[in-house]
């Protein structure tokens, strides 16, 4: 009796389990994976968005990377910006978690403070930032005149547009700031302590013990930070018009601008599966280096 009273349980659980994930499965189904797998087929494609697809077969790929200058262009780009905005973000993040850790008054109001633009992010913050980097009547240069320092001219230099982009940015790393301090919160008091007892200071003690005790948050946080930057957009598309002369068109710009300003989709679908594969090589590489580094 009892085990057909636990075979009939299970039996209801079983059933209510895929009753209640159904809805996930079915907008994974059509909203994800089925967009996805179409995409990959479109890649192979010559279309336009409305007219039906002709098979053309690698030669979206093949024009890419031999006939498109720009495509090359906006991805060295976008490099560039991932090369400089990681490390910093990451970095300024673990900074911020290491003061923000420690148990004293206020820390958990400035915790809020920093991790508020994270929430907020999106266009209207995008605009506020345009107007702090104005040249002529922007907060930041009229602080740097402060200073007696001649502020630059920010977005409307070809040399300062991207290094506005990657300062902003630091500005959003909250999340990562509170994944930080979670993880330093778990480590052990009595490593500190015996450190100390060793005669350690607090330098050798974040090396020695911190650093290492985070090595797979830092991987996370990496790993996010770097799928965000490889598709930056809406910075470049709200603050600078993917200008001056470019030097802020990333690679999701020109991947936006070949669908919708082009109607190339067949491109633009090859574009974006160039771009996951890079995604998922430079995560796979990560985690690689994580787990060696952990060992």
């Amino acid at each position: 009796m009892k085990k057909n009273k636990l075979s009939k349980l299970r039996k209801r659980e079983e059933k209510w389990f895929y009753i209640l994930i159904s809805p996930w499965v079915l907008g994974f189904l059509g909203i994800t994976l089925g967009p996805m797998l179409f995409s990959l087929y479109t890649s192979f494609t010559s279309w336009n968005g409305i007219s039906t697809p002709k098979f053309i077969g690698i030669t979206n790929y093949i024009t890419m990377f031999t006939q498109d200058d720009q495509f090359l262009s906006s991805l060295w780009l976008t490099f560039k910006y991932v090369l400089i905005a990681v490390p910093t973000s990451l970095v300024f993040a673990l900074l911020l978690a290491v003061l923000l850790s420690r148990d004293v008054r206020g820390s958990g109001f400035f915790q809020a403070l920093y991790y508020f633009p994270s929430i907020v992010a999106g266009t209207s913050i995008f605009i506020v930032w345009k107007y702090m980097f104005d040249p002529t009547t922007g907060v930041i240069n009229y602080l740097l005149s402060l200073l007696g320092i001649d502020g630059p001219g920010w977005l409307a230099s070809t040399e300062w547009a991207m290094p506005a982009l990657i300062i902003m940015n630091l500005f959003f790393c909250g999340q990562q700031m509170l994944i930080f301090i979670a993880g330093i919160k778990q480590v052990p008091v009595s490593y500190y302590e015996a450190a100390e007892i060793d005669g350690a200071g607090p330098v050798v003690s974040f090396f020695k013990i911190t650093l290492p005790m985070l090595v797979p948050l830092i991987a996370f946080n990496l790993i996010m930070n770097m799928i965000g930057s490889i598709q930056v957009f809406s910075q470049s598309f709200v603050m600078t018009g993917g200008g001056p002369a470019k030097s802020t068109y990333f690679y999701v710009y020109y991947l936006y601008d070949t669908a919708f300003r082009y109607s190339d989709f067949s491109y633009a679908s090859a574009m974006s599966w160039v771009m996951f594969l890079i995604i998922f090589l430079l995560s796979m590489l990560v985690l690689k280096m994580s787990k060696n580094a952990s060992e």
